[in-house]
């Protein structure tokens, strides 16, 4: 194991993963109001294009929600947050590991094998993770495109959205998503 390398039976676990949830858990409120701006872009008919459709939609939701419209969803997200974290972070060494074990008798470079055991530990903690994220994901911006009037929770639109359209509808774009992270994932660590 190179110096580079995280020795996971000896990592503090708890304040690895408490840690960064917190700095992961700030940088998401700090930036969440520009998720609920460019999903409302996406979706709204007649918002202005560009930063001055951004600057419309921002002064109209604030208009008509107030602040806490900006953060629309952002309940649903913070709690699938950390889960979500630690399914990766956890996948992520663990498939590493598991790689590194069952590929020791292809005699890899130290550097092909570490490439290896990185970029198959990403693309397995994406496929792990997203099972999470895309039901979160669904639910946050549904809300996030809710009408001013509307005041469902994220556990009650996740259970209107389940008996309208069954489990599945809570995993609308997941083959998308796994063909769009999972890659970027495995190479990223690899």
């Amino acid at each position: 194991m190179s110096r580079a390398d995280v020795d996971w039976d000896r990592l503090d676990k708890t304040r690895f993963f408490v840690n960064g949830a917190g700095l992961f858990s700030g940088v998401m409120a700090a930036l969440y109001p520009l998720s609920v701006i460019k999903t409302r872009l996406m979706v709204l008919p007649g918002t202005p294009p560009g930063l001055k459709g951004a600057a419309h939609v921002a002064r109209t939701v604030v208009a008509e929600s107030g602040i806490r419209g900006l953060y629309r969803g952002f309940g649903t997200v913070a709690l699938g947050a950390l889960p979500t974290r630690v399914i990766y972070l956890g996948s992520l060494e663990v498939a590493k590991l598991q790689v590194h074990k069952h590929s020791a008798g292809l005699h890899l470079t130290p550097t092909t094998q570490a490439s290896l055991d990185n970029f198959m530990g990403g693309a397995l903690a994406s496929l792990a993770s997203q099972s999470v994220v895309v039901p979160i994901d669904v639910v946050s911006q549904r809300l996030m495109v809710q009408d001013a009037g509307a005041r469902q929770s994220g556990l009650q639109l996740a259970r209107t959205i389940v008996a309208a359209e069954g489990p599945g509808g809570l995993y609308r774009g997941f083959g998308v998503s796994l063909i769009t992270i999972v890659p970027s994932s495995a190479l990223w660590w690899g």
